[in-house]
C-alpha cells in the first residue's frame, strides 16, 4: 500500500448564490449619476441665448466683450457674424439665467466706449477693461432679438431727487451733463434734451439733487447762463460771465420770486427757459439773495417804460427798486412789486402817495394850455417811481398802492376808471367828461385797442363825479352837431369832443366801463318827461321847441321807431317851471311847415309859425279843459298839422 493510497480526498467545492448586484456594476452607475448630474446642472445653469445687432464689430470680441448692468457681468458675447447687408453685425450673446425677467421688448443695449468733452470724460474704466455693452432694462414682453442704440440712453430716473422738463426755442450751448445752478451752487444737471414732436420747442429734462428740491416751486424762473452776456440798457452798461464750466459746457440756472407761498414743484413739471437773466425776471417779483428791507406792492393802469430794476424815487434820492411785475387777467391793471432798503424802510406809510416818473410827460388843450416835465436821465429812459409821504403808521408788508400817472394827479381827489369806446368818434387826452353839461372828470390817456378804430381810454373821475362810478351807468362821445335849428354842443367846435355820462341805478360800484356807440335815444331831464306818438316823425329834430301861447316851454329830447316798426315815439320834457300846466287832457299838434289855403272868395290864406318853427319843426300844446295832472312817462299822441 503506498502512501497515495492512504491520502484523504479533498474538500468538494460549495458554490453559494451572491444576494443583491455585483460590486463591478456599482462603478459605471455611479458615474451614471455624475453625468446626469452634470447634465442637470449644465441644462440648469446655462445662459440665455439672445441676439443684438450693432452697426459695427468696432470693440466688440466673442467669448472677451461682456454685458455689464450696474457694475455686474449679466452676460457675454458668445458669436459675432456679418449680416447679409454687409452693413451691420449680429452678436450671439449668452445672459446670466437670471436676467431672463430683464429681456423685454422695452430693454435697450448698447456699446459704452470712452468718451471725452467739455463736460467732463465718461466710460473712462473702458480703456483698462475694454468695451462692453449697457443695458437699461424695462418692462414689456419677452423677447430675444434687439437692435443696439448708437449713443446712451438717458439715465433711468431711479435717483432720489426733482426731475422736470425745461422748454425753450433754441438748445445754445446746452448740452447733456450740463450743469444747473442755484445761486451759484450746482444743484442739479441736464440728463437729455431733444425736439418737441412739432418741431417747434427744445426740451431740457433736468434733474435736481434732493437738497435742492425745496427751492423750486411752479413760480421758479430758468434761465440760460450760458457764455457772456452784455447789457447796454442806457444809461447802465453791464458785461455778466458765467463760470468757465458754464462758459464751455452751457449752464442753467434758477431762482424763486420772494412774494406769495407757491407750491413745491413736482416730478413732470415744465417751466421755460429764459434766454438771460434779465428776460426771466421780466412779470416777475424777483428778490435779490440777502435782500432785507420792506416790500409793497403798486397798482397801476399801465407799465409803461418801469421795469424790474427801475429805481423807487424819494426827494430824487435812490431809495428801492422794481422788482417785477405782473398783468392781473381780471380788470387787465398792472401789478408792480417794489422794494425798499432796510434803512429807507420808514419812509413808506400807509398812505403814501406814488406816481410815475418815467419818460416825458405833456399835455395841450386849449382850456389848460402846454405843460412839459421830466424827472432826469435814468427814469426817462429806463422808467422810475416817485413817492411822497406822510407822517401817519407805517406800511404793511405787501400793502398795495395805487401808482398815479403824475404828481399832480396823485394830489388831487380823483377816481380812477377806464373805458372802452367802439369805432366812432374821435377823442383826446384831455377831453372833460361831463355830467348835465358840468365836468366831472377828464380822460387822462387813449390809446387804439382795434384795428377797427376802437379806443381803450383812462380816466379820473372829480370828487364831485364819484356817484357815477357804478353799475348801469353810460358814457358815450359827445360830437357838436350843426343843423337848422342850431348848433349841438358849440364848445366841441373849438375844443374838442367830450365825453357825457349818464348815471346807473346799480348799488354795486364800478371802474370800468364799456361807452355807447351813440348818445341814449333819451336822457330824462329836470321836469315833466312825456311820449308823444306819430305817424312819422316830420320836420321834428333833437332840441324842436314846444309852444304854449307862443312861448316855449320845453323841447325834444329823443325819438326812435317803437318797436313794431308801425310809429314814431318822440320823447320831450316840459321845463320844472310849466309841468303844471300839463294835464293828461292836453293835446300836443305838430306846427312845422306852412299851411296855406285859397278860396275864389276869400282869396288866397297862408298860416306860418315862427321862423324857428319853421327850420326847426316845432309842436303846438293845446289845454282844452281842466284834468289831472300828467305824470311822468305818460304818452299821447301827436295830432298833425292842422289845414286851414
Amino acid at each position: 500500500m503506498t502512501d497515495s493510497d492512504t491520502t484523504t480526498p479533498p474538500n468538494r467545492a460549495v458554490i453559494r448564490q451572491h444576494r443583491g448586484p455585483s460590486v463591478v456594476w456599482l462603478l459605471p452607475l455611479l458615474a451614471a449619476i455624475i453625468a446626469g448630474w452634470l447634465v442637470y446642472k449644465s441644462y440648469t445653469e446655462s445662459g440665455i441665448m439672445i441676439s443684438v445687432v450693432f452697426d459695427s464689430a468696432e470693440g466688440l470680441e466673442a467669448g472677451k466683450t461682456r454685458v455689464m448692468y450696474k457694475g455686474l457681468p449679466a452676460g457675454e458675447i458668445r458669436q459675432l457674424t456679418l449680416n447679409e447687408d454687409l452693413q451691420s453685425i449680429t452678436a450671439l450673446i449668452e445672459m446670466n439665467i437670471n436676467t431672463e425677467d430683464m429681456l423685454t421688448d422695452n430693454t435697450l443695449f448698447w456699446l459704452v466706449k470712452p468718451q471725452v468733452s467739455l463736460s467732463g470724460v465718461s466710460g473712462l474704466e473702458t480703456l483698462i477693461s475694454g468695451y462692453y455693452i449697457g443695458i437699461q432694462p424695462a418692462e414689456g414682453e419677452s423677447k430675444r432679438s434687439f437692435t443696439a442704440l448708437t449713443s446712451p440712453p438717458p439715465p433711468e430716473r431711479d435717483e432720489q431727487g426733482l426731475y422736470i422738463t425745461l422748454y425753450t426755442d433754441s438748445a445754445r450751448s446746452i448740452q447733456t451733463g450740463s450743469p444747473v445752478y442755484f445761486r451759484n451752487i450746482e444743484a442739479g444737471r441736464v440728463i437729455e434734451y431733444s425736439l418737441s414732436p412739432s418741431g417747434e420747442e427744445v426740451l431740457i429734462d433736468v434733474y435736481i439733487q434732493p437738497e435742492f428740491t425745496a427751492w423750486v416751486t411752479e413760480r421758479s424762473r430758468f434761465w440760460n447762463a450760458s457764455g457772456i452776456e452784455i447789457d447796454s440798457n442806457l444809461p447802465d452798461f453791464s458785461v455778466r460771465v458765467g463760470s468757465l464750466m458754464s462758459i464751455l459746457t452751457g449752464g442753467i440756472h434758477f431762482d424763486s420770486p420772494a412774494f406769495g407761498t407757491p407750491k413745491a414743484a413736482v416730478n413732470g413739471d415744465r417751466f421755460p427757459l429764459y434766454p438771460d437773466l434779465e428776460s426771466s425776471r421780466d412779470d416777475l417779483a424777483y428778490q435779490p439773495a440777502g435782500f432785507e428791507g420792506i416790500s409793497f406792492r403798486l397798482r397801476a393802469d399801465s407799465l409803461g417804460s418801469i421795469q424790474s430794476g427801475s429805481p423807487i424815487l424819494f426827494k430824487g434820492i435812490k431809495v428801492g427798486q422794481v422788482t417785477g411785475y405782473q398783468l392781473n387777467t381780471s380788470d387787465h391793471s398792472v401789478t408792480i412789486y417794489a422794494s425798499l432798503r432796510q434803512r429807507y424802510s420808514s419812509l413808506v406809510k400807509r398812505d403814501s402817495r406814488f406816481w410815475n416818473v418815467s419818460g416825458i410827460r405833456s399835455s395841450f388843450n386849449l382850456q389848460s394850455g402846454f405843460s412839459f416835465e421830466t424827472d432826469g436821465l435814468k427814469p426817462l429812459i429806463s422808467g422810475g417811481i416817485a413817492f411822497d409821504t406822510t407822517d401817519g403808521p407805517s406800511a404793511q408788508a405787501g400793502q398795495i398802492f395805487t401808482l398815479f400817472n403824475s404828481e399832480a394827479e396823485s394830489l388831487s381827489n380823483t377816481l380812477a376808471i377806464t373805458l372802452e369806446f367802439p369805432p366812432g368818434p374821435s377823442l383826446l387826452a384831455g377831453s372833460q367828461i361831463r355830467f348835465r353839461n358840468q365836468p366831472v372828470g377828464e380822460i387822462v390817456s387813449v390809446e387804439l385797442s382795434g384795428s377797427d378804430g376802437s379806443l381803450f381810454a383812462r380816466a379820473l373821475l372829480f370828487e364831485q363825479g364819484f356817484f357815477l362810478a357804478r353799475q348801469g351807468t353810460r358814457f358815450w362821445i359827445e360830437t357838436p352837431q350843426i343843423g337848422l335849428s342850431g348848433i349841438q354842443n358849440p364848445t366841441g367846435l373849438v375844443f374838442g369832443n367830450h365825453v357825457s355820462v349818464a348815471p346807473g341805478l346799480g348799488e354795486n360800484s364800478q371802474t370800468h366801463f364799456v361807452a355807447l356807440t351813440e348818445a341814449p335815444v333819451f336822457q330824462p331831464q329836470p321836469g315833466l318827461n312825456l311820449v308823444l306818438t306819430a305817424p312819422s316823425l316830420g320836420s321834428l329834430n333833437q332840441n324842436s321847441k314846444l309852444f304854449y301861447r307862443g312861448i316855449s316851454v320845453g323841447k325834444v329830447i329823443g325819438f326812435q321807431l317803437s318797436r313794431e316798426g308801425h310809429r314814431v315815439e318822440i320823447y320831450v320834457n316840459i321845463s320844472p317851471r310849466y309841468q303844471h300846466l300839463i294835464t293828461q287832457s292836453t293835446q300836443f299838434r305838430n306846427i312845422g311847415g306852412i299851411r296855406a289855403s285859397a278860396s275864389l272868395f276869400k282869396g288866397v290864406d297862408i298860416d306860418a309859425p315862427s321862423i324857428e318853427a319853421l327850420l326847426s319843426g316845432g309842436i303846438e300844446i293845446e289845454i282844452p279843459y281842466e284834468d289831472a295832472p300828467a305824470t311822468e312817462g305818460l304818452h299821447f299822441p301827436l295830432q298833425p298839422a292842422s289845414r286851414q
